[in-house]
């Protein structure tokens, strides 16, 4: 049976529209950064969106050093789901990290190993997200359509170059990973809606970063159980079992772990507000522009309002919706803004809605382009002007306009959809009540 044609906006025309915008704000920047940093010779941060060179990779260093010896938690190494610690180990195994005793000796190394093991790792990232996109159209019912694969590699172009994942590489982050498998979930629960293979995918990207549980209210609120416990299954199944071959007892390995996610996603969540994308780096950010160091306690209670209201909210909206591209794309906007520390490469995460939104066969109408307004420019740079740099850590933690920017598109994403989705539902309510019979 054919898929029932597009109503609105093709999908030549999203694809459009997304690029342009994409393109144009690229350019836009591109220029104000030759004038700053090539004309004018000022030095980072100015006109760079992207972390201190100082410490280039050293997200990815540090995880390799953490996962050496298989002793990540009781050594309290790092707070990485062991799913995401043994997807690294190719990588710590590639280089002797045992004879580095600090994260200063790491970044110090000279030896070209080392940085042709972060060559490597990103050029399987390349692969492997190439190939979900080309899994993605060649499941598509439209096989032969030569637009398809042609759209299909500009998308592609445009997210290799964007600018969460150009921090991610710079970082070296294990994230990326789980970019990807939140893309082949996003693909299959948009072209094989019946299958449960999406679900795994899903368990699989919230065993490497834990977050993506949050996607879960998809499952929840559509009742689609069988998916929701193929997707618990596969997380706690690849979260449970890495930590027999952890050094330590299991009961150890699973104390160590839980506190340490705890300690680093709330403690102390408003003092990390450079290069955020969030809740936690919008509200400091309006308090460091008034010249005010942030608290804590109304950063903690910003974050714990607007999470409850605002997931209560979509999760109500959630009952009726059925455009999966919709589903996706609100429910990681949700995820990224109330994400504690969410940083910018959190933002690779919308690859997964943006793929389906521009490229998928669900209805898409005028008035859905302003969510191809704001994911587009949430993938570009704003590293226009800092505010002045608050020094908690010994290295420089500049608030750049990114921070608000992003953070208010992110918001804007959310109220947007709860704005035409609140009178829809109560539409459908004085409809039924009208045909209702007496």
């Amino acid at each position: 049976m054919d898929k029932p044609k597009l109503a609105g906006v093709s999908s030549r025309t999203r694809l459009e529209i997304f690029a342009a915008v994409f393109i144009a704000f690229n350019l836009i920047f591109l220029l104000f950064r030759f004038y700053h940093s090539y004309l004018l010779g000022e030095p980072w941060p100015i006109a760079n969106p992207l972390f201190s060179p100082q410490v280039r990779y050293l997200d990815f260093y540090e995880i390799n050093k953490a996962i050496t010896g298989l002793n990540p938690y009781i050594s309290w190494s790092t707070n990485y789901p062991p799913l995401a610690l043994i997807l690294a180990l190719p990588f710590a195994y590639a280089f002797d990290y045992s004879k580095f005793d600090s994260l200063g000796a790491m970044l110090a190394e000279t030896d070209p190993a080392l940085k042709q093991t972060v060559l490597a790792f990103v050029i399987i990232f390349y692969v492997l997200f190439l190939a979900a996109i080309i899994i993605g159209i060649a499941i598509k019912s439209r096989k032969k359509d030569h637009h398809d694969f042609m759209g299909g590699m500009l998308v592609f172009s445009l997210l290799a170059v964007s600018t969460p994942l150009l921090y991610a590489i710079d970082r070296g982050n294990y994230l990326l990973f789980t970019t990807i498998f939140l893309v082949m979930w996003a693909i299959l629960e948009e072209e094989k809606p019946d299958s449960i293979l999406g679900a795994v995918f899903l368990g699989l990207a919230a065993a490497t970063k834990i977050y993506p549980v949050y996607m879960l209210m998809i499952y929840v609120m559509g009742r689609k159980f069988k998916k929701l416990i193929a997707a618990v299954i596969t997380g706690l199944v690849t979260t449970i079992v890495p930590m027999f071959f952890f050094q330590g007892t299991f009961i150890d390995n699973c104390r160590h772990f839980y506190h340490m996610v705890l300690d680093f996603g709330g403690g102390d969540s408003g003092y990390r507000p450079y290069y955020n994308v969030g809740i936690t780096g919008l509200v400091c950010y309006l308090y460091r522009m008034n010249g005010i160091d942030p608290s804590n306690a109304v950063v903690k209670i910003s974050w714990f309002v607007s999470g409850v209201v605002l997931t209560l909210l979509v999760a109500a909206l959630f009952i009726f919706e059925k455009k999966t591209w919709k589903q996706v794309l609100v429910v990681t906007a949700l995820m990224v803004f109330l994400s504690p520390n969410s940083a910018l490469y959190n933002s690779c995460y919308l690859f997964a809605p943006i793929l389906i939104m521009v490229m998928g066969d669900n209805e898409f109408k005028k008035r859905d382009i302003p969510y191809l307004v704001f994911t587009a420019i949430l993938l570009v740079p704003f590293a226009y002007t800092y505010l002045p740099d608050v020094d908690y850590y010994g290295f420089y933690n500049e608030m750049n306009t990114a921070i608000l920017v992003d953070g208010l598109l992110y918001l804007a994403i959310i109220l947007y959809y709860i704005a035409l989705g609140i009178p829809e539902v109560i539409g459908r309510f004085k409809s039924n009540a009208k045909t209702k019979p007496a």
